[in-house]
Order: C-alpha cells, then sequence, then structure tokens
C-alpha cells in the first residue's frame, strides 16, 4: 500500500521505495517539503508573499484532490503554506483517509505538478526574478500533523522614581533666643558679679577714677593761673598816687 522516498527528497517517481508496515498513512495527514531556488520573498510586500503562499496551497491540494482548505501552513493556518528565507516550502496535508500514499507521492513527483508552481510564482514575480527560479526536490512524508507555536518576545520596562522631601525651619527673632544647653545654663543662670570698686588695674570704675581727678586737677591749676595774672594789674590800678578812702 503506498510507496514514498526515504531519501530527503525525490525527483523521479522512481525514487520511491516501499512502504513497510499496516497502513502508510496512520494519522490521515502528511508533510510536504518543496525546495525552490531563488525564492526571493523577503523583497516582496506582506500582499504579494500572501498571494504567493494562497498560489502553493492550491497546487498542492490540486495534487492531492483535496481542498484548499486541508493545506495548513507549520502553524495551522488553512489554504496557506510556510515560505522560509532560502525559498523551501513546507506544508501540511490533513484529511487523507483512504488516499494513497504512493499514489500521492507520484502526483507530487511529476513535472506537471513542478510546473504549476512555477506558473503560481510567474503570476507574482517579475521576469527577472522568475528568470533564475527553479524546483528542486520535493518530499511527502506521513506524518502527524501538531501545529508549531510561535514565538513571541516581550519587553518588560520597570520605572522607579525616587522623591526627596526637604523641609527647612526657621525661628522668628520676636520668639526670643533659643535656651542653651549643657554647661552653658550653668553659666547664664549664675548672678552676675559687680565692677571691682577697689584694687585691681583692669576695673572700668577705677579707671573712670583717675581720669576725674586729673580732669579736676587740671581746671584747677588753670583758674590759679588766671589769678595770679589779674593781681599786678589791680595793684598797678590803685598805685602811690591814689588814695584810697
Amino acid at each position: 500500500e503506498g510507496k514514498w522516498t526515504h531519501s530527503a527528497g525525490a525527483m523521479r517517481q522512481g525514487d520511491c521505495t516501499p512502504c513497510v508496515g499496516t497502513g502508510c498513512l496512520p494519522d490521515a495527514s502528511a508533510r510536504v517539503t518543496i525546495d525552490v531556488i531563488n525564492l526571493a520573498v523577503t523583497g516582496l510586500s506582506p500582499e504579494r508573499q500572501l498571494n504567493l503562499r494562497s498560489a502553493f496551497a492550491k497546487d498542492i491540494a490540486s495534487a492531492c484532490n483535496v481542498h484548499e482548505s486541508s493545506v495548513v501552513d507549520l502553524q495551522g493556518t488553512k489554504a496557506s503554506v510556510t515560505v522560509a528565507e532560502d525559498g523551501s516550502i513546507s506544508a501540511f496535508v490533513l484529511g487523507l483517509s483512504g488516499s494513497s500514499a504512493n499514489g500521492l507521492a507520484a502526483k507530487l513527483y511529476s513535472p506537471a505538478f513542478r510546473s504549476s508552481l512555477v506558473d503560481s510564482a510567474s503570476a507574482v514575480l517579475d521576469d527577472i526574478a522568475m528568470a533564475s527560479l527553479k524546483v528542486g526536490a520535493v518530499s511527502f512524508q506521513p506524518e502527524e500533523f501538531i501545529a508549531l507555536v510561535p514565538t513571541t518576545t516581550s519587553t518588560v520596562t520597570s520605572t522607579s522614581t525616587v522623591v526627596t522631601t526637604s523641609t527647612a525651619t526657621s525661628t522668628s527673632a520676636a520668639a526670643g533666643p533659643t535656651p542653651a544647653t549643657g554647661s552653658s545654663e550653668k553659666a547664664d543662670t549664675q548672678p552676675q558679679q559687680e565692677p571691682r570698686q577697689h584694687g585691681g588695674s583692669s576695673g572700668p570704675a577705677w579707671w573712670w577714677f583717675v581720669i576725674g581727678t586729673a580732669v579736676a586737677g587740671g581746671a584747677v591749676a588753670a583758674c590759679m593761673v588766671v589769678v595770679q595774672k589779674s593781681r599786678p594789674k589791680s595793684a598797678e590800678a590803685s598805685g602811690p598816687g591814689n588814695i584810697i578812702v
């Protein structure tokens, strides 16, 4: 029941080898891999890439005699295929119960199927891209379909905020001086000593006494000089010729 290749791909129908075991399609699904040489999809717009994947899915569905929704890409998207950066095509064909693996492989390895792929590519690509495009090895491998989960990258950004609070305290002059603490309190509470009246050379009262004495002495001396100068004039005014009764 059915035959398929054990190698990486097949170029001719004669490359198939006998199937071993009971049933070659136990999961009613198979993986189809097609190498397309010089298929550059990175430079195509997203819309043209979508059209190209849809066209290739229709070609595979037609060759396997199934509806195009039975052809899914590696992530499970219906009526689509996965096209890698190197141009290779990968897809799964579902609902193959009752089909012959040998017959399906023969159709996929046929020149007619390869020509259909080239025609689909020519409807999307320009003449320059089609000049070097070729269909290489085709592989048909019975396999259970398990959809690949797309990997996503998430970025977590944390933001920290630092708040600095500054407190200023002002004291009004009307509130009075701030009480002193420690040993200075004892100095403030002791009664002030009266200025020294006697003895010692640094007391302020003693200096004032000396200064006052010196000023008084000078004033007396000045008065005596004035008196002495005024006496001869009085004597001359009362000379011998004048009789004073």
